[in-house]
């Protein structure tokens, strides 16, 4: 089989805490979480 393992988690408590867990993903992630809350992010080209 081919190809890459790729799992992201996304958890939401009732108090409103929200828990993002990622496996082999690098800073994808973060970057994406980044935007979400407004950041300006800084790409490679």
């Amino acid at each position: 089989m081919r190809g890459r393992c790729l799992k992201t988690t996304i958890e939401i408590d009732w108090d409103g805490k929200i828990t993002l867990e990622t496996v082999n993903r690098g800073e994808a992630a973060t970057r994406w979480v980044a935007k979400l809350q407004g950041k300006k992010v800084i790409g490679l080209g």
